[in-house]
């Protein structure tokens, strides 16, 4: 922080991405003491293994100035944010933002709000954000998926429509909210659209072998028990045909409002 002007008075880790033989990557919730006895609460990033400059051990951040996701820092500034909305097909208004999401150099969300305004600004690295769009673009009546209301592929920006609702998990937690029905969950993933790059997802039985060795990491004692586990799944072969799929449909992925999927 001394760049900056900042001292580190306390960190604590708050976030931990582990990837074995690969990187370590940690996020610190610090407090930094400024000039004039001022002090915030800063977040910052420390990695190690790939990714990290050439001649380095650690590479160090402030989370705005994540070096992947160039357009974070503009998300993350109301005024910046809002000279990106002007230029954008989007609600006028000042707004205010938070962080919503932070995945280290993978991706971040921010939302923006203020009278009459809410909106969801997606950070990704910026040769992801034309694809990104185009999916959105390519759901759009099909599906219920938040309208795109535009993007900066330079900043790797995507400002995205904000739907009502909760999250399935958080209606499950309560007893009474009125739940969507099986089929109906179901039914979204039989809607899904072909998609023109045709990019393929790996097999899932394909991914079993390095999860089972993050997990005996972990937690050493299920090592035997992991070890089987993977050993009775190696033998299975997906010959399905090719299909479309969501890749990472789940309880935490889908908003419901009145017993509907929004």
């Amino acid at each position: 922080m001394e760049p900056t002007g900042g001292r580190v008075l306390a960190a604590r880790p708050i976030q931990v991405h582990w990837r074995p033989h690969r990187s370590l990557t940690v996020v610190y919730g610090a407090s930094v003491a400024w000039g004039e006895g001022r002090a915030s609460g800063e977040n910052l990033v420390a990695r190690t293994g790939q990714g990290v400059p050439s001649g380095s051990d650690v590479a160090v951040w402030r989370l705005e100035d994540d070096p992947d996701l160039p357009g974070l820092a503009t998300a993350l500034n109301p005024a910046r944010a809002r000279r990106l909305l002007d230029a954008l097909d989007a609600p006028p208004g000042e707004v205010t933002s938070s962080l919503r999401a932070y995945r280290p150099g993978r991706r971040a969300v921010v939302e923006l709000w203020g009278a009459g305004i809410r909106l969801f600004v997606k950070a990704i690295p910026p040769a992801e954000t034309s694809s990104l769009q185009a999916r959105h673009r390519c759901m759009e009546g099909l599906l219920p998926v938040p309208r795109s209301h535009g993007w900066s592929e330079g900043l790797g920006l995507v400002v995205l429509q904000a739907l009502p609702g909760q999250t399935l998990r958080a209606a499950l937690d309560n007893i009474g909210v009125p739940l969507p029905a099986a089929w109906e969950l179901a039914g979204l993933l039989d809607r899904l659209p072909a998609i023109e790059d045709r990019r393929r997802v790996p097999d899932p039985l394909a991914l079993v072998p390095g999860h089972v060795r993050l997990l005996s990491r972990l937690v050493p004692d299920l090592a035997g028990r992991l070890a089987a586990l993977a050993e009775s799944l190696a033998g299975d072969d997906c010959s399905d045909p090719d299909v479309p799929v969501h890749g990472d449909f789940y309880e935490g992925q889908l908003l419901v409002n009145e017993g509907r999927v929004t």
